[in-house]
């Protein structure tokens, strides 16, 4: 998108870096995963697949294992911004109670 062109600019390896290091910094996540998928959608929106809703259920239950864990964002439940700052509050809110 607009505000994301610099990623498109990136290696692989130093996107998949990049996004290692921010796992690592805010799960804990320590070491490397078995493996992963890149995949760039330049000047495209996220198109779900078959089973996405299923998937985000599963996703879900496994999300509530782990206290302060929260994910949100276009490839969850909706990809406009509207969607975004729904989710974004709702999980506020959640964080709000605890």
């Amino acid at each position: 998108g607009a505000f994301g062109r610099q990623y498109l600019e990136m290696t692989d390896s130093e996107l998949t870096e990049r996004t290692l290091r921010a796992l690592s910094i805010v799960l804990g996540i320590e070491g490397r995963p078995e493996f992963w998928t890149l995949k760039r959608y330049p000047k495209a929106m996220v198109q779900y697949t078959v089973g996405h809703l299923d998937r985000l259920d599963r996703i879900e239950e496994e999300r509530k294992k782990i206290s302060g864990l929260h994910l949100i964002g276009s490839g969850f439940k909706g990809v406009g911004i509207p969607d975004c700052i729904h989710e974004a509050e709702l999980a506020a809110e959640e964080i709000a109670v605890c």
